[in-house]
């Protein structure tokens, strides 16, 4: 983990919140930041500090054993609040050590500032965390449904994407039968293109 200098425009009237980032793969980790440096609500603060952040972030391709050891490794003020963005949300068992009720989940996808911004905003919100859940999306989309589309993104077949997602294979092409069917799809990758423009992943 490394750690560099946010602007923030002086002028502002509340200082941004400070959050560490946590991220096992170094572009994830630039990627954070770049996100974070892109806006002046949030700025980046030190791991060796994380005592006083007022957030973490945390991005992986799944919640292991690993990630939740460094986490809280880091020694955070009980009551921070911590955002996990991972690739894998399905089934997402959190330890002892992290309370439900401070923690957000949200599927990484390819993040947009806007929805980067707005998860954790809605995480610092009142100074607590969130129950664990994803960003809001279009009535007529789910969390499981933008978890499977943005795993067909990355150029996995159903198979694939039912064990990442503990699902069965049968349950995959239920899923994306239901998107072709209720959004006038053709096929994967229109229906890939269609969420990228949108938003959704």
């Amino acid at each position: 983990m490394t750690a560099q200098s946010v602007m923030v425009d002086p002028g502002r009237e509340a200082p941004p919140s400070q959050v560490v980032v946590l991220a096992p793969d170094r572009l994830d980790e630039l990627g954070v930041i770049e996100l974070l440096r892109q806006g002046e609500e949030f700025s980046l603060m030190p791991a060796r500090r994380a005592r006083h952040a007022d957030l973490l972030v945390a991005v992986a391709g799944a919640a292991s054993e690993l990630l939740f050891q460094q986490v809280q490794q880091l020694e955070l003020r009980p009551g921070t609040p911590v955002v996990l963005f991972l690739d894998q949300i399905e089934g997402v068992r959190l330890p002892a050590g992290i309370n439900p009720s401070n923690c957000t989940v949200a599927p990484r996808g390819r993040l947009t500032q806007d929805r980067f911004a707005a998860t954790l905003r809605s995480a610092t919100s009142a100074g607590r965390g969130v129950p664990t859940a994803g960003p809001e999306y279009p009535a007529d989309f789910d969390q499981r449904e933008v978890a499977v589309l943005t795993l067909v993104a990355q150029g996995f077949e159903n198979a694939e994407i039912a064990r990442r997602l503990n699902y069965s294979e049968r349950t995959i092409k239920y899923v994306l039968a239901g998107l072709m069917t209720r959004h006038s799809l053709r096929n994967r990758a229109h229906a890939v293109a269609q969420a990228i423009r949108t938003g959704l992943i």
